[in-house]
């Protein structure tokens, strides 16, 4: 997400300081965890429960893919409070929150290899088939359509890789 961030803000572009307060208006942790579980983009059960203290601040959440057209809506890892305001020149955005409020992934414009995403698919528990702690679902897995996304992003990164370095040489 840091990466995205920064890329969006060294290109013109702005960012929200706190998704919570800015985008939805909420002003404390219980009425963030009030929200439907789409609107929620960190785990804030630690801050008011000593019983989830240990818990990776993660919560599992839909996104928007724009470059396909298709209903799916594939949960993602998410762990931020930080999301793009105003979109930094030469960038489109590509992924969105399932509320079309947060900006979930950007590319630019002219150079398809420089893209980033807000989610978290870097995450190895995801594809250890891992339970998690999250809120609304105290043994949350990734469903298999999720997963097969997270699957086939590594798969598009390897490739666009693959062929950079070929070009390359």
């Amino acid at each position: 997400c840091l990466g995205m961030q920064e890329m969006n803000v060294s290109n013109g572009g702005t960012l929200k300081q706190d998704i919570p307060m800015e985008i939805y208006k909420k002003n404390n942790y219980e009425s963030i965890l009030e929200m439907p579980i789409n609107q929620q983009h960190r785990n804030y059960l630690s801050k008011i429960n000593d019983k989830w203290k240990d818990s990776t601040g993660i919560v599992f959440h839909t996104v928007k893919p724009l470059k396909i057209s298709s209903n799916f809506l594939p949960s993602v890892a998410s762990i931020h409070h930080q999301c793009v305001d105003s979109l930094g020149s030469d960038f489109k955005v590509t992924y969105l929150s399932n509320d079309e409020l947060v900006v979930e992934g950007i590319e630019h414009i002219n150079y398809k290899n420089v893209y980033g995403v807000q989610f978290h698919p870097e995450i190895a528990d995801l594809y250890q088939n891992k339970t998690f702690k999250t809120p609304g679902d105290l043994n949350y897995k990734l469903d298999e359509q999720s997963l097969n996304f997270h699957k086939q992003f590594w798969t598009n990164f390897s490739e666009r890789l693959n062929n950079q370095i070929k070009h390359e040489k």
